[in-house]
């Protein structure tokens, strides 16, 4: 007998990166003991596995370009030395956005604005959106997040040594989520004077004492 190939979930539209629902290859009607192999269209711009011979197609694909790309899938089932029609399943890849910054790897001094971070993607896909948190908020204050495409943010560093945060930005189009862009910033210490003032009772047109300023009870290290 000739295998007649039938597949489950045949035409499919999936995020970038994301596993596509699993294939399920049989044959109509069915022969026990159908084998399968396949190989796929488009794999210059879709990269993943190029070919297989399972009876269930569990893929992961990735679309980098800035469009919709479809590869399709044909799959060959033999049986008993006999070769069947070649049965053609279709994907959809969208478009993964790819985040690239300018600015991405500064060195400031604390309350200081950062050189401002410009968010966008390689290749462009107007419309993305980015979210971002940080990393080292004990040490650093200021904003701890945000969904700006120009990231315009000023940290302040009281400790006494150089402290580094991490900006984890995640874009975002048409609803698939790209890889996470990690930008650093670096906060140099910010010293902070206190006065040491006693009490002094003095004659008028007399001078005063000394009064002695120094670093908030720890000594800024060099960095």
């Amino acid at each position: 007998a000739v295998p007649r190939a039938f597949s489950t979930n045949s035409l499919q539209t999936k995020c970038s990166n994301i596993p596509i629902d699993t294939i399920k290859l049989t044959t109509n009607p069915l022969l026990n003991g159908t084998t399968f192999t396949w190989t796929r269209s488009n794999t210059n711009y879709i990269t993943g596995a190029n070919s297989g011979n399972q009876t269930n197609i569990i893929e992961t694909f990735r679309n980098k370009t800035n469009v919709l790309q479809t590869t399709f899938i044909h799959i060959v089932p033999t049986y008993n030395g006999c070769i069947g029609d070649i049965l053609i399943d279709t994907i959809r890849v969208k478009p993964e956005p790819v985040a690239i910054s300018i600015n991405s790897l500064q060195s400031k001094c604390s309350n200081i604005p950062i050189d401002t971070i410009k968010l966008t993607t390689n290749p462009l896909l107007n419309g993305t959106t980015f979210t971002w948190t940080r990393s080292n908020t004990n040490y650093i204050t200021g904003a701890n997040s945000g969904n700006h495409s120009n990231i315009i943010e000023t940290f302040r560093n009281k400790t006494n040594v150089l402290q580094s945060t991490f900006i984890n930005i995640v874009p975002k189009y048409n609803g698939c989520r790209g890889d996470t862009l990690i930008d650093t910033i670096k906060i140099k210490p910010e010293p902070v004077s206190v006065l040491n003032i006693p009490s002094q009772n003095v004659c008028n047109g007399l001078q005063i004492d000394t009064i002695f300023i120094s670093a908030d009870d720890h000594t800024l290290s060099p960095y």
